[in-house]
């Protein structure tokens, strides 16, 4: 029994000498602090990309509404046919789609890193 209670004894002073001490006092706070900010910048980005793809998708569609209604009105916008303004229309509306297509890329795949 005294045999075991040495034992006991000799590694509670192993383990008191493989103690670490921190290198400040507020080492841990500040730890979690950090990683509780990381998280809630990381839940924010998850927003941004969902607010992104949405307002991308409601845009692609008006683009695709206004392309297709276009031709189809019978009047003329500042003394410009309607038919004159949708191939004009059709290239910005291409333009503006792959430009945000490529920027909502970039940032789905900058955040799956």
């Amino acid at each position: 029994m005294e045999n075991f209670k040495e034992d006991d004894r000799e590694f509670y002073q192993l383990m008191q000498k493989s103690r670490l001490d921190m290198p400040f006092s507020d080492f841990e706070d500040k730890m979690m602090q950090k990683i509780h900010q990381e998280a809630g910048y990381r839940k924010s980005i998850f927003q941004d990309i969902k607010l992104s793809t949405f307002f991308f998708i409601i845009g692609t569609l008006f683009g695709i509404m206004v392309t297709l209604l276009l031709p189809k009105l019978d009047g003329s916008f500042f003394g410009i046919s309607s038919n004159a303004l949708l191939l004009p229309f059709q290239v910005i509306f291409i333009i503006l789609f792959l430009t945000q297509l490529e920027g909502l890329i970039k940032l789905v795949k900058r955040q799956m890193k």
